[in-house]
């Protein structure tokens, strides 16, 4: 007797089959191409023609835990990352009080076993002051905490004050993430282009003014800076949220890892004008032009680009509706794998290649074991939906504390049921597991 028995189209490598996958104790005991008898099993549930897909794995959070609460909170986001068909984040350290020592990362990782619906890891910040292996060298024993899942600096001012400027510090902290298997995301945004810009006016709108505030030289200068001081420790770097044409071409070849974001990939200075509140798409780094949109669509297709990631970053809603000043940052972990999936029954892209950039990607470039595969051995992470099942998003149907949604009036394919570690979690609209189930999976201890 399994536990649990789960049949229906299941995704894996690079292509599909109809076939049966066997769950013991949260982990997946086998997978086969055939349909066992139901006496096997105390739970069998035939999803038929539809399909089953790794639980996705968002490596770019902001859950505003702590100090930012009245935004989002580690429990609504992981709410909302669940109803998406998000089972594993890793979230980042730019909070109040920021997480750069020992003890706030100690204590968000505290607010997050008790809040969090799904798995988690989290980010710690790298400032010229840090040192990670002293921190490291803290937790070491204490049972305090697990180690960071990876490192996040900033190379230019973004949301918060967390900025890496000494040179000299980012090769250590590169070379230290070599040695102990830990991924450096970069805010790859030069902060000297950017006190350059920063009071260039525009005679257009909103979003314009903000372009030409944060330009596309400010990507291309970043990454050229990360290849001057990297060395052969580049393999460490993860460059997020690349927004450019130009981005894409200075980060290739580098052997650093590439994310884009879906706010990238959907909008553009061109189609944002149609948005009732296009301050909603106020963003860091900026929303681009149609052609840098579809050089990241580009970069996809041509292998350049190893993740997609959410950048899920939610305000108050009065917030955002500031026409003269708002922050920047909006919501999408819920909505991410919806509007890509949409694009797979466009045709657009394949669901072998969403797979490969929310699933297996990002659990192979950040070291998280035994996720982002249906595999043998694996966590038992699935989400399940119907390819021909699209509807039009609704602030009102999500589940993000902020309560709004740039992507509203798109169309988007959501999970009918969302299982982790073998435990459905979402079925349709419900959710079905209470706060404090999901678990840190730093996979790299020093």
């Amino acid at each position: 007797m399994h536990d649990l028995i789960i049949t229906g189209r299941i995704i894996s490598g690079e292509s599909w089959f109809d076939g049966a996958i066997a769950i013991d104790g949260g982990k997946i005991t086998w997978v086969r191409r055939e349909k066992p008898p139901k006496n096997i099993a105390g739970e069998y549930h035939d999803y038929g023609s539809r399909y089953i897909m790794p639980g996705i794995v968002d490596t770019h959070v902001h859950f505003r835990d702590p100090g930012l609460t009245e935004k989002e909170d580690f429990g609504t986001g992981s709410i909302s990352a669940a109803f998406g068909g998000v089972t594993t984040v890793l979230d980042m350290p730019n909070t109040i009080p920021p997480v750069i020592d020992t003890v706030s990362l100690v204590d968000k990782n505290n607010i997050s076993s008790r809040s969090s619906v799904i798995d988690y890891g989290l980010y710690m910040g790298i400032i010229d002051e840090s040192s990670p292996r002293t921190i490291d060298k803290e937790l070491s024993g204490s049972g305090k905490a697990p180690p960071p899942s990876a490192y996040k600096c900033f190379l230019g001012e973004s949301t918060g004050k967390l900025i890496l400027r000494d040179i000299n510090n980012i090769q250590k902290s590169l070379h230290y993430a070599d040695i102990v298997k830990r991924k450096m995301s970069v805010h790859a945004e030069d902060g000297g282009i950017l006190e350059r810009y920063k009071d260039r006016e525009s005679t257009g709108g909103l979003l314009e003014g903000h372009l030409k505030r944060r330009p596309w030289q400010a990507e291309t200068v970043a990454i050229s800076r990360l290849k001057d001081v990297s060395g052969r420790y580049a393999r460490s770097i993860h460059l997020l949220h690349i927004s450019s044409s130009s981005g894409i071409n200075a980060a290739r070849g580098t052997r650093c890892t590439i994310e884009v974001t879906p706010h990238h990939l959907f909008f553009d200075m061109e189609n944002t004008r149609n948005l009732e509140t296009p301050s909603f798409a106020k963003v860091n780094p900026p929303i681009r032009t149609r052609s840098d949109r579809a050089a990241l669509w580009e970069g996809i297709s041509r292998g350049d680009v190893q993740t997609i990631g959410s950048d899920h970053a939610p305000h108050k809603i009065e917030e955002k509706s500031d026409g003269v000043n708002p922050p920047s940052g909006m919501p999408g972990v819920e909505t991410m794998l919806p509007l890509l999936l949409n694009e797979v029954s466009k045709k657009n892209i394949t669901i072998f290649r969403i797979t490969n950039l929310l699933s297996s990607n990002p659990t192979k470039i950040f070291g998280i074991k035994n996720k982002g595969m249906i595999k043998e051995g694996y966590d038992a992470d699935l989400v399940v939906f119907d390819i021909s099942k699209k509807r039009r998003i609704r602030s009102e149907d999500l589940h993000s504390k902020c309560g709004w949604s740039t992507y509203e009036g798109m169309y988007g394919i959501f999970p009918e049921a969302v299982y982790s570690i073998g435990e459905k979690i979402i079925e349709g609209d419900n959710l079905l597991c209470g706060a404090g189930r999901g678990a840190n999976v730093c996979a790299h201890p020093p």
